[in-house]
C-alpha cells in the first residue's frame, strides 16, 4: 500500500447564506452545525423523514451568517433542492450548486504541516480517519495548480488517483454516490462514517428517530459496508458470492483492495468469491470489536 497520494477531483459546492442559515441546518442536518467554529468543518448526512440518506457531504463554517457544502460532483442540484424544500420564513439563502476543483492529500502518517495555510479565497478542511490522514483544499483553479507544483515538490509525488484510492478503501472510507447511495441507512455505512457524521445529542433533525434507534441497537442494518482483501486484483461491478449466493456488489476496488456493501450474516473473516478471485471479508477500520 502507497503511503501517501494527492489528487485533484471536483467537487460540488454550495452556499447557505444568512442570519438563520446555522439554524436551518441545524434542523436539517445529521451533524451539530452549532457547534462547528468558523474555519472548521464536519461532515453531514441529509435525511429523508424515515432516515434514509439523501445526501452525506462536508459542511465548511466559512464565516458568520456563511456555511458552504461541498458534494460528490453531480449531486450538488438535487441537495440544493432538498435544501430548498423547507426555506419558509426563514432568513436563510441556499445559492445553486457550482463547480470547484478540489485537491485532496491522504497518507498513512500525519501531514497537517503540508496542507496550504487557510486564506479567503481558499477552504482548507483536515482529515482525520482511522489510519488515515490529510487535507482537502478548495480554491480556484490557478490556485489549486499552485498548491499541486508546491506539493509535488515536498513529496515527489505526482496526482496519482490508483493510489489515492487505494488508501481511500484501505482507510474504509466510503465514497457518497459509490459505496453510500440515496436510500441507504446511514448504519450501512460502518461506524466512523456515524461518528464523523452524525450528533447523537443535538435536538431534532429530519430522520432523526430511525437514525436514533438503530444505533441504540447497534447499527444491525440489514446491509454493512465491509472490505475485501483479494488473493488478486479485485474490479469494481462484480458480484460478491458466498456459500453459493450473491450477497453484495464491489462498489470501489484498487489492486486488491475493495469495498462492497455485504449482507450481514456475512462476518468479517468469511471467505467469499469476488468475481473468479477468493477474497476475505474484512472490518472496516473504526468497526473492529473492541
Amino acid at each position: 500500500m502507497p503511503e501517501s497520494a494527492w489528487v485533484i477531483v471536483e467537487r460540488d459546492l454550495i452556499e447557505v447564506a444568512g442570519e438563520d442559515s446555522a439554524g436551518y441546518l441545524q434542523g436539517q442536518l445529521s451533524q451539530d452545525i452549532e457547534s462547528i467554529d468558523i474555519g472548521n468543518s464536519a461532515w453531514s448526512f441529509v435525511l429523508t423523514p424515515t432516515g434514509r440518506v439523501e445526501s452525506w457531504f462536508r459542511v465548511h463554517r466559512t464565516k458568520p451568517g456563511s456555511l458552504v457544502l461541498d458534494v460528490e460532483v453531480g449531486h450538488g442540484a438535487a441537495l440544493v433542492e432538498r435544501l430548498r424544500r423547507f426555506l419558509i420564513r426563514t432568513d436563510a439563502t441556499v445559492a445553486p450548486a457550482s463547480t470547484s476543483p478540489m485537491l485532496r492529500m491522504r497518507s498513512t502518517a500525519p501531514i497537517a504541516d503540508l496542507a496550504p495555510a487557510e486564506a479567503e479565497d481558499q477552504i482548507v478542511a483536515v482529515v482525520s480517519w482511522p489510519g488515515i490522514h490529510g487535507f482537502d483544499v478548495i480554491a480556484a483553479q490557478q490556485q489549486i495548480a499552485q498548491i499541486a507544483v508546491g506539493l509535488a515538490h515536498q513529496t515527489g509525488s505526482l496526482d496519482d488517483s490508483h493510489d489515492f484510492q487505494m488508501l481511500r478503501i484501505r482507510g474504509g472510507v466510503p465514497q457518497f454516490g459509490t459505496d453510500i447511495e440515496e436510500g441507504s441507512l446511514p448504519a450501512e455505512a460502518g461506524q466512523a462514517v456515524l461518528d464523523a457524521s452524525v450528533n447523537f445529542t443535538k435536538g431534532c433533525y429530519t430522520g432523526q428517530e430511525l437514525v436514533a434507534r438503530m444505533n441504540s441497537r447497534g447499527g444491525q442494518a440489514p446491509k454493512r459496508l465491509r472490505r475485501l482483501k483479494g488473493r488478486a486484483d479485485l474490479a469494481a461491478g462484480v458480484k460478491v458470492v458466498a456459500e453459493g449466493e450473491v450477497v453484495g456488489t464491489i462498489t470501489s476496488a484498487a489492486g486488491n483492495c475493495a469495498l462492497s456493501p455485504l449482507k450481514r450474516r456475512v462476518e468479517p473473516g468469511t471467505m467469499v468469491t469476488a468475481g473468479d478471485v477468493p477474497a476475505e471479508v474484512e472490518h472496516l477500520p473504526g468497526d473492529e470489536p473492541i
